[in-house]
């Protein structure tokens, strides 16, 4: 995992000196190297801190991110799962000195054309590579956006970097889109997949793979891949016609391929929280890492959190004890604080914090890499809220999830354009159902589309860009189990009765039965608990923060709302926007 800084200069010379200083500013996803390049005249600059995992680059740190030929430059962030492979396959006869597959992948532009690369990745990536003959900026990000890239372009410059900070920093003008705050309040979490909450940044889209002519500053998209492109007619048919002995068979596969895939070529640490997702996680971890030396981690949040209370009782399944964090209010508090003052962004979830101190955590145990459960409860059905949905029994007009649909907190703000929202939203829906029109139920064609829907918007920008802003800020790469390719595929094309299953007569097998049918055949079925998220104390530590003071937001944004009908979830979003707001003061270079 690493940090990426790259700003294209459309006029005048770069400030090189203020370029890397806002490199320096990505010094914790990187802490291990770090470099620059500048090229066409001082008008590019592409640079790149360091969290070293595969192979070694120090061994060639001056050459190892150029091709052979020369041509190619690359600064990337992530890890491509297949890059021994693809070594074996296009570049055998190649000698490589690091072995990293920063060095695979940028002497794959040698030899094979863009686009042909981006159909053959497989891992989490986000990357800038610059080709000196044509004159070309190639950018590239994954197929479900573990790894985050924002641009920013005006007519003075083009920057692209793995944080927001660092593009704020330096263009030093900037504003607040307040539309898209706006629509913080109008569901669940903030969902950032198109726009950031800064006019004129936004996130690279997932999936994507594109060029910039820097001759003629012209933009070119070649290649272009998202989830809802996994969804198969035939696969879909293949999977139902399987009984579910043969169904449960095959997520195992699933499951033991993902942990050979992701499994970490240092030692690492791996979440047990006590609920479903994390624990399986690092079963599978464990059956595939042979003498790799694993640490099973957990936070405590004393009372607030039942499942981490029990946790002792998963050790006799693991190899090693499972060692804890106790957390409290004030050290929530004091990580919050540091959050907003480094980051300057809305926290799209209050977990992010958790986040935080599980990263601390397992730094301190000398690991760089830590294995999550992220992806499970969108794309295999595990939110509780889905079992409201028994309700339904035609396609409803509109996306009924709170997560990537409308949710109503009774509040209201004069200059919404809410018009807009909703018809972006009416459009996302309609896109998706037309996705899952060869199932003819309507019940399991809108569950289907309401997970496809919630795995495409919540997942990428809430779970994932918890996982990998959050662990990086303390130097630990995240990498999640359930969302390899592989598994994606299974999980899009997997009948809804094995994800959401209304008709269960146990309570326990409602949501997302698949993967706990497949739980309690490695733990006991009384160890069967719903845990979504360490949740944390958001609310208590944002008011100790605060003293309840939330005047910058309702001042600047003036929202509309029944003071006596004000929830813990409002709670939560006044502190957050609040806090955010405070921090813009704090930017600098």
């Amino acid at each position: 995992m690493c940090g990426v800084f790259i700003v294209v200069s459309k006029k005048n010379q770069l400030d090189i000196e203020k370029c890397r200083l806002c490199l320096d500013s990505l010094d914790h996803r990187g802490p291990d190297y770090k470099f620059d390049l500048v090229f066409n005249n001082k008008k590019i600059f592409m640079g790149q801190t360091i969290l070293s995992i595969t192979g070694k680059p120090q061994v060639n740190l001056n050459s190892y991110h150029c091709s052979n030929s020369g041509r190619y430059n690359i600064v990337f962030n992530g890890e491509i799962y297949n890059y021994k492979k693809l070594q074996s396959e296009y570049l055998r006869s190649k000698h490589f000195f690091t072995q990293s597959d920063t060095e695979v992948l940028v002497n794959l532009f040698d030899y094979l054309n863009p686009k042909k690369i981006a159909k053959l990745l497989r891992g989490m990536y986000a990357f800038g590579c610059y080709d000196k003959q044509k004159n070309f900026l190639y950018i590239f990000r994954d197929l479900i956006g573990e790894k985050i890239l924002y641009k920013f372009e005006d007519d003075q410059s083009i920057i692209f970097s793995s944080e927001i900070k660092p593009i704020l920093s330096y263009i030093q003008k900037f504003k607040v889109d307040m539309q898209k705050l706006y629509e913080y309040f109008f569901s669940r979490h903030l969902l950032t997949n198109t726009r950031s909450t800064f006019q004129k940044i936004t996130p690279v889209v997932v999936g994507s793979a594109f060029k910039i002519d820097i001759n003629k500053f012209r933009t070119e998209q070649i290649f272009q891949e998202q989830i809802h492109n996994l969804v198969d007619k035939n696969l879909f048919n293949e999977l139902n016609s399987m009984k579910e002995n043969e169904i449960l068979d095959e997520f195992n596969k699933k499951c033991l391929s993902s942990a050979r895939t992701i499994l970490p070529e240092v030692n690492f640490s791996s979440v047990v929280s006590g609920g479903v997702d994390s624990s399986m996680a690092s079963w599978y971890m464990q059956e595939a890492s042979d003498e790799k030396d694993i640490n099973f981690v957990t936070l405590k949040f004393g009372l607030k959190d039942e499942a981490s209370r029990n946790i002792e009782q998963f050790s006799k399944y693991f190899q090693k004890p499972i060692l804890s964090k106790e957390v409290v209010i004030e050290e929530f508090a004091k990580e919050m604080t540091k959050f907003y003052e480094k980051y300057s962004i809305i926290a799209s979830t209050h977990s992010f914090i958790s986040q935080i101190v599980l990263s601390g955590f397992v730094k301190s145990l000398g690991n760089k890499v830590l294995i999550g459960g992220d992806g499970a409860d969108e794309l295999f059905g595990g939110y509780d809220y889905y079992k409201n949905f028994h309700k339904i029994t035609k396609i409803p007009r509109f996306n009924p999830s709170p997560y990537s649909g409308y949710t109503d907190l009774s509040i209201k703000f004069d200059d919404f354009d809410n018009e807009n929202f909703f018809r972006r939203k009416a459009e996302e829906w309609e896109e998706v159902l037309e996705i899952y029109k060869h199932i003819k139920d309507d019940k399991g064609r809108t569950l289907q589309s309401i997970l496809l829907l919630d795995s495409s918007r919540e997942l990428e920008t809430v779970g994932l860009r918890s996982a990998d802003l959050m662990s990086m800020t303390n130097s630990v790469e995240s990498r999640s189990f359930f969302v390899t390719r592989e598994m994606i595929e299974f999980a899009v094309n997997l009948p809804i009765r094995y994800k959401i299953d209304l008709n269960s007569n146990n309570k326990n097998f409602v949501t997302k039965p698949i993967l706990k049918k497949n739980f309690i055949k490695i733990f006991e079925e009384n160890l069967l608990f719903d845990k979504q998220g360490y949740s944390g104390f958001p609310n208590e530590a944002a008011s100790l923060i605060l003293k309840n003071n939330v005047s910058s937001f309702t001042t600047k944004f003036k929202p509309i709302f029944d003071p006596e009908n004000k929830t813990h979830a409002m709670d939560w979003k006044f502190f957050n926007t609040e806090l955010f707001l405070r921090s813009l003061k704090t930017i600098k270079i």
